[in-house]
């Protein structure tokens, strides 16, 4: 943003909210101020008072800060400042240019909330954060929507020890799965207050097309304890979604903070201590039951036993969505495993020949770097140089033989039917050439036929094969002159530049992929496991340790160390 109407970058504009607390009196840019922040600061300068911004109120700080982020949302959407002039400013006339045709109309409405000149009715920050512009930005797809309904509605409805257990894992929910629980939270909340509220829920079973919706989202509200209250808060909607959104690390921690004994197994008794700080009326045969239902779903869980005492693989498997998750990933590992495989036996079982092919054209290169000077050095003998004329023929057709027969896999009919293709790609169906050159993907078997289609190497010499059997005629009736002997030389050095250039394209894109197929063929090992990363997490964690400090159980209880608050003022 420019720092006032001329540009000047000297003073920032924003140090963050509570903007008019911490802008130095003096600096000379108050284009962010409000008419009474103007009106003010004219009356203070004319009793030479300095310290008229420390005694502002709390509120009229908040009004002028809604004022300066009006300011800097028009800049950010028009890149000009809505004022041009202070005397507009005064008289509160906001011009809207076209820039804000293309948003929708929403916004103008917001950004006018936010430079209302009178105080009183300016729109305040938390008034703007539940605009309708602000979270069509968190709308998702019908079909996302609908799951997250049902994915809620199945939490509602599961077993205690299951709720408990994602209530539990929701404190090591991190800022990424926080971000993914939220955009479901916040499409749900149609009113933005944040809370989902039974009007919310009910209108969000409509829109996912379950059947009795005021009744789903009265159990809902009742299973997570939510009837006497403004409604369900962001941190309890996160234990519907924990177990889907949780990492890995995450998970880890949580195994910890379970097994507080450092065995690095987990008994159904120390998780059962760990759910009762959540409710404590669940039983011991509920979290058996619970640990028993997640083993009967996950028959591929590793080293599975009915004993119900878990160690991390086994507790990794309580997770569904991850373990289908993982096994998915292993499936594409498998699956880029044997295309690399694939890819690399294509690429070696090609080389073998290119090499040879690569070895022939270098001599013919030799040969005809060496017999052009021959031919035109005017103190050799004639024979020696009708020699050298005749080698350089045969050097260009043999190079021209080379070029007709590429290595790779494709046989001569394939090789026809695919230059023909790349013909017609080149040309309309008026027969105009419109792409010259049209995107061409080079195999790991088929590159030089490919580059050959591409370039035309078949046709690459023949021009210059042409123009030395002219001069081996005329040779043949000793008719030939020193003319004759440059064109030879001229014709033998651009064989020798084509040449060239075919071979250095061939070995570069030879030695890219001979470096991809190395890498396929030495694969690094997989990392070795590595033991739990910490102990002496017999308590776990709260939200409070993510401030650096240990919340207790009845903090936990109470969720008095959660962070958030939802806009009633109520903790979780």
């Amino acid at each position: 943003l420019p720092a006032t109407d001329a540009g000047d970058p000297r003073y920032a504009k924003v140090f963050g909210f509570g903007i008019l607390g911490t802008l130095v009196d003096d600096c000379g840019d108050r284009s962010c101020w409000p008419p009474e922040g103007h009106m003010l600061h004219q009356a203070a300068q004319a009793n030479k008072d300095r310290g008229w911004i420390l005694r502002l109120t709390g509120t009229l700080r908040i009004a002028w800060d809604s004022w300066s982020l009006g300011t800097v949302m028009y800049a950010i959407i028009d890149g000009r400042l809505p004022f041009g002039r202070r005397t507009q400013a005064d008289a509160g006339l906001v011009r809207f240019p076209a820039s804000f045709d293309t948003l929708e109309p929403s916004a103008q409405v917001l950004v006018e909330g936010l430079l209302c000149r009178n105080t009183t009715v300016r729109m305040q920050v938390p008034e703007a954060l539940k605009h309708s512009w602000f979270r069509s930005f968190c709308r998702r797809t019908a079909a996302e929507s609908a799951t997250a309904v049902r994915k809620l509605e199945g939490f509602s409805s599961a077993k205690l020890a299951k709720r408990l257990f994602g209530h539990f894992l929701v404190e090591f929910l991190d800022a990424r799965a926080l971000r993914q629980v939220s955009r479901s939270f916040y499409d749900m909340d149609f009113d933005g207050d944040g809370l989902l509220s039974l009007h919310d829920l009910e209108a969000s079973a409509k829109n996912a097309a379950i059947k009795n919706p005021k009744g789903v989202a009265q159990d809902v509200l009742r299973a997570f304890d939510c009837q006497g209250s403004c409604g369900l808060t962001l941190s309890r909607f996160a234990a519907s979604l924990a177990e889907e959104a949780i990492d890995g690390r995450s998970l880890c921690l949580a195994f910890e903070s379970i097994d507080g004994d450092g065995s690095q197994q987990i008994a159904p008794p120390e998780l059962l201590e760990v759910l009762r700080t959540f409710d404590p009326s669940v039983t011991l045969q509920e979290v058996v039951d619970h640990i028993a239902d997640v083993e009967t779903e996950a028959p591929r869980c590793l080293g599975a036993s009915e004993d119900h005492v878990l160690d991390f693989d086994e507790f990794a498997q309580l997770f569904p969505h991850r373990a289908a998750r993982l096994e998915m990933l292993e499936r594409r590992t498998e699956q880029s495993r044997a295309s690399a495989r694939d890819l690399s036996g294509r690429f070696w079982a090609t080389w073998g020949e290119a090499q040879a092919w690569l070895s022939v054209l270098d001599d013919v290169a030799r040969s005809l770097d060496e017999l052009k000077i021959v031919v035109i050095e005017q103190f050799r003998e004639v024979e020696v140089r009708h020699a050298a004329l005749d080698d350089i023929q045969r050097g260009i057709r043999r190079a021209h033989e080379r070029l007709c027969s590429v290595p790779g896999p494709l046989d001569c009919a394939e090789e026809t039917k695919k230059r023909q293709r790349v013909r017609a790609a080149r040309r309309s169906p008026r027969g105009v050439c419109q792409n010259p050159k049209p995107d061409v993907f080079y195999g790991f078997d088929t590159f030089m036929q490919d580059r050959s289609i591409e370039e035309h190497w078949p046709g690459l010499v023949k021009e210059e094969d042409v123009s030395v059997a002219r001069a081996r005629r005329r040779k043949e009736r000793r008719a030939l002159t020193v003319a004759d002997y440059l064109t030879v030389c001229d014709s033998a050095e651009a064989v020798l530049d084509k040449l060239q250039q075919v071979l250095t394209w061939t070995r570069t894109q030879a030695d890219e992929y001979m470096a991809f197929a190395e890498a396929f063929d030495e694969t690094e090992d997989t990392m070795p496991r590595m033991s739990m990363s910490g102990r002496g997490l017999g308590q776990h964690l709260s939200m409070g340790d993510w401030g650096g400090g240990m919340a207790s159980k009845e903090d936990s209880v109470k969720g008095d160390a959660w962070p958030w608050r939802c806009f009633c003022g109520r903790a979780p």
